[in-house]
């Protein structure tokens, strides 16, 4: 089984979506799948980055009231803990995730999938655990060469423009296919879900497969 999905390392429903994703999968003893992130850049235009409180952020976005905006920040933060995830999104630092996606297309092409998926997951905590900035190409450097990744590749990366157009096309993709909803998910290239999906939805399809 395949599964790709579009994803950004600042969407807190495509961190908890993809942990679930995978607990479901384990749940039901499907140990053979290969799992894909796609690029989709929430803010692919920003390029400075700023720690921002997340519920005025809500606020101003959605026109929510302060009580609703709290009420869905503890959302997130609760669906993350049923999932294992220690997620903080009170103030988290919005940032280009360029950089980030253009080292997972890298691992993506020259190491495992386990690799690639490996430095996928420690963006995800970093963002969201610990809050740090997704687009410091230190940080980056050497979160890319805990996971085995070489320091000539890494650098080869963040020193140049490659793999760009990579996460241009990912997203480009996205927007051809309608896609204004992620995480979303393609299974075997037969059937697409969007969003964060309960059990029941995710354990639903995949029953299709392995029937």
């Amino acid at each position: 089984m395949k599964i790709e999905y579009w994803s950004d390392f600042s969407c807190p429903f495509c961190y908890i979506g993809i942990t679930r994703m995978k607990r479901v999968l384990a749940e039901l003893g499907i140990d053979h799948v290969e799992i894909v992130m796609k690029a989709f850049q929430l803010e692919p235009y920003r390029t400075e980055s700023q720690r921002l409180n997340t519920v005025t952020l809500f606020m101003n976005k959605y026109r929510m009231p302060e009580k609703i905006a709290k009420e869905q920040i503890d959302k997130i933060h609760q669906a993350g803990k049923a999932e294992g995830l220690n997620i903080h999104y009170e103030n988290p630092i919005f940032s280009s995730t360029m950089d980030a996606h253009r080292l997972v297309k890298m691992a993506q092409e020259k190491y495992s999938q386990t690799i690639a998926n490996d430095l996928v997951e420690k963006f995800y905590k970093a963002y969201f655990t610990d809050n740090l900035d997704l687009s410091d190409k230190a940080f980056l450097s050497e979160t890319a060469k805990s996971t085995g990744i070489t320091d000539s590749d890494i650098q080869a990366v963040l020193t140049t423009m490659d793999y760009r157009n990579v996460v241009y096309i990912e997203q480009s993709q996205a927007q051809n296919r309608g896609i204004n909803l992620v995480p979303h998910f393609i299974i075997d290239r037969q059937v697409e879900l969007s969003g964060a999906l309960s059990d029941e939805k995710i354990k639903e399809v995949l029953a299709k497969f392995i029937q």
